[in-house]
C-alpha cells in the first residue's frame, strides 16, 4: 500500500532537512552501493518499519516559488 501525502511549506522544509541528513549518512558510509532510494527503502523494509510508504507529492508551481 502506498499513501500518498501533499506536504505543506512546513512539510517540504523538514522534508529537506531530512534528505539533506539522510544524504550525510549515506555518503559518508561505503558500505551502500546503491542508489540512496533504493537502499533507503531495503533498510525501511528490513528493519521491520511500517509497511507504508509515504510518496512525497509537492505543488510544483507553489512550492517552487519557495525554494532558493
Amino acid at each position: 500500500m502506498i499513501e500518498i501525502k501533499t506536504l505543506t511549506n512546513n512539510d517540504f522544509n523538514e522534508y529537506k532537512r531530512l534528505v539533506s541528513t539522510v544524504n550525510e549518512e549515506f555518503t559518508q558510509d561505503s558500505h551502500y552501493s546503491q542508489t540512496m532510494t533504493d537502499t533507503l527503502i531495503h533498510d525501511i523494509l528490513n528493519q521491520g518499519s511500517p509497511n507504508v510508504l509515504y510518496l512525497a507529492v509537492m505543488k510544483t508551481k507553489h512550492l517552487s516559488q519557495q525554494l532558493p
